[in-house]
């Protein structure tokens, strides 16, 4: 019996060990430990974790979750914050946006900040109404940036502010379009680049192709911003419908703009130029 307890100790010291040994191969690097500690000196409940190259510390900073991104010498990248109500939310005009908007009936899932190097912050407000749910993205401004429904991505990885040479054109392609624009985001996929911005206090979406040339710029516009010759020939041509949205797109071979009627179960999309012209 006495032989079977060492054995067994033995074997939890073990099991201890390695698991020890386990814990401590998760820890960054000096590099990456010293930039957040001197950024963090706060922080408790630590972990780390690695995606695509990246340190992740997980941990809590003056009361809330926090995840932080660092590259491997230690570079800060991004910080998300979890305040999960809108009355946490420190930004008082975010608050009140989000209050006074369309969505200020709907269920608040949660509330993220991402606080990123050299970039726009961003607030991330996950409402839900019935079976819909839906990401709001704010800028510090309180200027509703996009609704898009939630894909449960809580990462944000596509907001880490890296830059390669291609994103570097882009910046430089934009800043001379749109000089005081703030750049949000820049997303490279199928074959077209995507570039949100924020210009003269309002959320716009840039698309180029993938040889860096300017296909359009579209952004969300109200009714009443829409010339009258272009209301009228809604009013003419599809009365009854209800507006349910409208885009003005910018494009190298003029501007129109893009209505999304609905009449009942029908849904038209139109377009019409400057003029009142369908197109």
């Amino acid at each position: 019996m006495k032989k079977y307890l060492l054995a067994l100790a033995a074997g939890l010291f073990l099991f201890t060990a390695c698991d020890n040994d386990d814990n401590h191969s998760n820890q960054p690097n000096g590099a990456v430990t010293k930039t957040f500690e001197a950024k963090f000196p706060h922080a408790s409940r630590i972990e780390w974790e690695y995606k695509n190259d990246y340190a992740i510390a997980e941990f809590h900073n003056d009361g809330f979750e926090t995840d932080a991104w660092f590259d491997q010498s230690g570079k800060w990248y991004m910080t998300k914050t979890e305040y999960r109500t809108i009355e946490n939310i420190p930004n008082k005009t975010v608050r009140n946006a989000f209050q006074n908007s369309e969505y200020k009936t709907w269920r608040v899932e949660d509330v993220d900040y991402l606080n990123r190097l050299d970039a726009e912050g961003i607030y991330i407000i996950e409402v839900e109404q019935g079976k819909i749910e839906t990401d709001l993205y704010y800028s510090e401004e309180g200027i509703l940036i996009k609704a898009i429904p939630d894909d449960g991505d809580d990462y944000y990885e596509n907001y880490l502010p890296g830059i390669n040479p291609t994103k570097q054109v882009i910046i430089e392609i934009v800043q001379k379009q749109y000089p005081n624009a703030k750049i949000i985001e820049i997303d490279m996929e199928n074959g077209f680049i995507e570039v949100e911005i924020i210009d003269n206090g309002r959320g716009k979406e840039v698309i180029f192709d993938n040889k860096q040339n300017w296909i359009n710029t579209h952004y969300d516009v109200r009714k009443n911003e829409v010339e009258q010759v272009v209301i009228n020939t809604i009013n003419k041509k599809y009365a009854g419908y209800h507006i349910d949205d409208i885009e003005k797109y910018e494009t190298p071979t003029g501007n129109y703009y893009q209505f999304e009627l609905e009449l009942g179960e029908k849904e038209n999309i139109v377009k019409i130029g400057l003029d009142g012209k369908i197109i």
